[in-house]
């Protein structure tokens, strides 16, 4: 499995984040999140990364993206 986050379209709430974060440990807390959205201001400018454990579970961060940014392609 792999995710793949459309930059062009994320609006950076960060929702994939914290929805991952429950999943993970059962709490809202974006730090403990396999996907991570980065913001830089500066360059008004998203990022994302993914740690190595992101493909544990089943792209539940897919299913709660309010702009649909983010795919699981399998």
């Amino acid at each position: 499995m792999k995710i793949d986050v459309d930059l062009s379209t994320c609006i950076g709430c960060k929702m994939c984040m914290l929805i991952c974060s429950l999943k993970k440990v059962g709490g809202f807390n974006p730090m403990y999140s396999n996907v991570k959205i980065n913001l830089d201001i500066g360059r008004k400018a998203l990022s994302y990364e993914l740690t190595d454990d992101c493909q544990i579970c089943d792209g539940i961060c897919e299913q709660f993206c309010i702009t649909k940014s983010i795919k699981v392609l399998l």
